[in-house]
C-alpha cells in the first residue's frame, strides 16, 4: 500500500513549503505537488517563483520519498474546481486504484500528528475516506482583540472534522465546488466529500490525526488577495454545491447547476 500526500500550492514562502513537505513524510511515501493560481486570484500567475520548485523537490529528496511537480503554462481558469480534479488526475500516475490512499494538503498546512498505526489502519478498513481533525491556531496574542480574548477565556485553537484522506479509485473528479469529491470505482460511483445532500460515502473516523492550518498566519498582502478571490468567486457564482450529474451519450459527466 502507497500513500501519496497530493499538495496544492502557489506563492508560499519556501520554508512553509519546506515544513509542508516534511510533515508528509511521516505518512507518505510520495508527494504529488501542483503550481498554478486560480484565474480569479487577484495578480494571479501560472506558475510560483521558481525556488519553491526546488525547496520541494530538495525536500522530498533529502527524505527519501517520491516527488511530481507539475508547473503549468497558465493560470487555472476553472479556479479551485478545475486545479483539484486536475490534482487528482495526476496522482493516478502513481496510485494504484482500490489499493493506494492519497492525503489532501495545501501549502499552509502541516501534518503534526500521525500515530504509528496510521497506515495500519488504512490498510485494514473497508472504507474508501478518512476523516482527521483540522485545526488552526489563533492569533490573540498578536491581534487588538488579544485583551477581549484573554477576558473572554477564548480557546487558543480552533479544531474541526474534514475528510482529508482518500482511497485511490479510477476516477476522482471535483464537482461544482472545491469541496464536492466524486469518485468512481469501475462502474460504481460515490461521493467522497461535499454536503449531507450528497449521500457520502462513510468515513473511517482518525481523529488521532491531526492538521495544522495555518492559513490565519499569513501575511496581510496574502490575506487580502485571499479575501479578494472569494469575493470574486461568490459574485461570480464560480462554485455551486447545487449540482445534478447526468451521464451524456459518450459516458462523460455532464454538470448542470
Amino acid at each position: 500500500m502507497k500513500v501519496v500526500a497530493l499538495i496544492s500550492w502557489w506563492e508560499e514562502d519556501p520554508s512553509w513549503l519546506a515544513a509542508t513537505v516534511s510533515s508528509a513524510a511521516k505518512l507518505c511515501d510520495h508527494v504529488v505537488a501542483v503550481d498554478g493560481a486560480y484565474a480569479l486570484m487577484p495578480g494571479g500567475t501560472a506558475r510560483s517563483e521558481p525556488t519553491q520548485a526546488e525547496v520541494v523537490l530538495r525536500t522530498c529528496d533529502a527524505l527519501g520519498i517520491g516527488c511530481t511537480i507539475v508547473r503549468p503554462k497558465d493560470v487555472w481558469h476553472g479556479n479551485e474546481v478545475e486545479k483539484r480534479t486536475f490534482c487528482f488526475a495526476e496522482c493516478r500516475n502513481v496510485v494504484t486504484p482500490g489499493q493506494d490512499w492519497i492525503i489532501v494538503l495545501d501549502g499552509d498546512d502541516v501534518l503534526t500528528d500521525v500515530p504509528e498505526d496510521t497506515r495500519v489502519k488504512l490498510e485494514l478498513t473497508d472504507k474508501d475516506v478518512a476523516e482527521i481533525l483540522l485545526w488552526d491556531r489563533e492569533t490573540w496574542v498578536k491581534d487588538e482583540t488579544a485583551a477581549a480574548a484573554r477576558e473572554l477565556e477564548l480557546p487558543p485553537h480552533s479544531v474541526q472534522k474534514q475528510r482529508r484522506i482518500f482511497r485511490a479509485a479510477d476516477e476522482i473528479v471535483v464537482a461544482g465546488a472545491h469541496f464536492c469529491y466524486r469518485a468512481r470505482h469501475g462502474s460504481e460511483t460515490s461521493w467522497y466529500w461535499g454536503t449531507d445532500d450528497h449521500g457520502l460515502t462513510p468515513a473511517l473516523k482518525m481523529h488521532e490525526v491531526r492538521i495544522e492550518h495555518r492559513t490565519k498566519h499569513r501575511d496581510k498582502w496574502r490575506k487580502r488577495q485571499a479575501q479578494d478571490y472569494y469575493e470574486r468567486r461568490n459574485a461570480l457564482r464560480a462554485e455551486t454545491t447545487a449540482v445534478r450529474l447526468m451521464e451524456s451519450t459518450s459516458g462523460e459527466v455532464v454538470r448542470i447547476a
